[in-house]
């Protein structure tokens, strides 16, 4: 599929974050890898594991304490690394959402990055098996750094 085939009138959309322009295409391509990555729940699954009912999955995901990934059809995918044995979110996603403002997307981006800090473990493996509450102040400094490298916005 191309821009073309997405946007008959050669305009691609702009994503509300004021992004750099990408089609819908690729924003759905980008999207399709990288939930395939993962592990995802929908509301229902992810509900049921909290064992709670969606409204109350709803706001949980909406105070910040469960991590939620907006996906361009509307829906939410659940990772599931982020559920402990007793179905609820570790504490830590709570700080860690906070830390890069609440944007489940970048909390994806930085839970699959490997940091020197934590090796030889990934990220994810951290927030399972460590009892060291340091993602979120490690989500701080990771975001401070990209926000260094980005360029200016015209």
């Amino acid at each position: 599929m191309t821009a073309e085939d997405e946007f008959p009138d050669g305009k691609d959309e702009k994503l509300a974050s004021g992004s750099p322009t990408l089609s819908k295409a690729m924003i759905a391509k980008f999207e399709t890898d990288l939930l395939n990555h993962f592990e995802v729940l929908d509301e229902d699954t992810a509900a049921l594991m909290m064992d709670c009912n969606v409204e109350t999955l709803i706001a949980r995901r909406r105070a910040g304490t469960v991590l939620g990934l907006q996906r361009l059809s509307g829906e939410f995918s659940y990772p599931k690394w982020q559920f402990r044995w007793d179905g609820q979110p570790f504490a830590e996603i709570a700080d860690i959402l906070s830390a890069l403002d609440g944007d489940g997307w970048k909390v994806l981006q930085f839970m699959a990055w490997n940091h020197e800090t934590l090796r030889p473990n990934s990220t994810i493996e951290w927030l399972r098996i460590s009892r060291e509450p340091i993602l979120g102040e490690l989500a701080r400094s990771w975001k401070a750094e990209r926000d260094e490298e980005a360029p200016p916005r015209v």
